[in-house]
């Protein structure tokens, strides 16, 4: 098969269709910069503490007193990752025993947060955290661990739209561009042939000298050639 270059050569370096898929490709990367600012705000950490059931049967005071202190900022706040032991509290609580008066607090056992967490709403009314990743995980100890996963996950998700787009027939090079690329911007009749959409890749291209003023070829794409390489391809992927 001829070389591709060589083939569409016809239509120039920088006509009306170059220039046009140009501005457009360009104007496609603007909303990236506001995509990648509303990680701060989709992705923030809001401050947060161990959930302690509403069915736990607690009274006021052993609930006021369910979750440890730690310091921070030479200040004590309840710690976000740890609580007093569930189990010892319910019987404390059922025996009448006053917290801090009848049981040294800093002497009781602690437990990770094993019902999930409760979220500050004081700067954030919901993000990533407080929905997706704890609804879909609501056990993992994620309040205590590393936050640098968060992204990485956040990332990983992104690669599922990736995917899902790509397997929705769309090219490899503007998956993530929105609406522009699919309803703008053609594919790329070059990615088109490696997929054996011969006729496809031919119209664009004659749309493309149309819009340049060009007289193309009547036949762009040699049938014989295309169904050699059609063969070859079918070769290297091992197709039937």
């Amino acid at each position: 098969m001829q070389d591709y270059d060589e083939v569409v050569a016809f239509l120039g370096e920088w006509g009306p269709f170059q220039r046009l898929i140009f501005f457009l490709l360009s104007a496609s990367i603007i909303p990236n910069g506001f995509n990648g600012l509303s990680v701060v705000f989709l992705a923030g950490t809001p401050e947060h503490r161990c959930r302690v059931p509403d069915a736990a049967n607690l009274s006021s005071a052993w609930r006021n007193h369910s979750i440890p202190l730690r310091l921070q900022d030479d200040r004590e706040v309840p710690h976000s990752c740890r609580r007093y032991r569930l189990a010892l509290l319910v019987n404390f609580s059922e025996l009448g025993l006053v917290p801090g008066r009848d049981v040294d607090l800093a002497q009781l056992e602690q437990e990770s947060c094993l019902d999930g967490w409760e979220f500050s709403q004081d700067v954030y009314h919901s993000t990533i955290v407080t929905e997706v990743w704890q609804e879909e995980h609501p056990l993992c100890n994620h309040g205590c661990a590393d936050w640098l996963q968060l992204p990485a996950d956040f990332l990983h998700q992104l690669g599922d739209v990736h995917c899902i787009v790509r397997h929705r027939g769309h090219g490899p090079d503007l998956q993530l561009c929105g609406g522009l690329h699919t309803r703008f911007i053609p594919e790329s009749p070059q990615w088109l042939i490696f997929q054996r959409r011969f006729r496809e890749a031919e119209d664009i291209i004659q749309k493309a000298a149309k819009m340049s003023h060009i007289t193309a070829p009547a036949v762009i794409f040699d049938p014989v050639e295309n169904a050699n390489f059609s063969g070859l391809l079918c070769s290297v992927s091992r197709c039937s």
